[in-house]
């Protein structure tokens, strides 16, 4: 599983966008665990070809991610 860090997500559309190692993946809703739909979250996901176009699949979100603004340090909420 590459990591990477999930760039944008728009929940009205359900799309977003992943970098890792330089390349972007797109990415859908369904394909990504809650916890990780927040911009800037270090994700774990597979890659499969879709149409030909590579696209990230079964996304979570790396243990220990600051997945809100209130989160100051690790294991802290406030």
């Amino acid at each position: 599983m590459p990591n990477g860090v999930m760039l944008w997500f728009d929940a009205g559309s359900g799309d977003g966008r992943i970098e890792a190692s330089g390349r972007q993946y797109p990415v859908h809703e369904y394909d990504v665990e809650p916890r990780a739909r927040t911009a800037g979250a270090r994700v774990h996901f597979d890659v499969e070809r879709v149409k030909g176009v590579p696209v990230a699949v079964r996304v979570t979100a790396v243990p220990g991610t600051r997945t809100t603004t209130r989160q100051r340090r690790y294991g802290d909420l406030t």
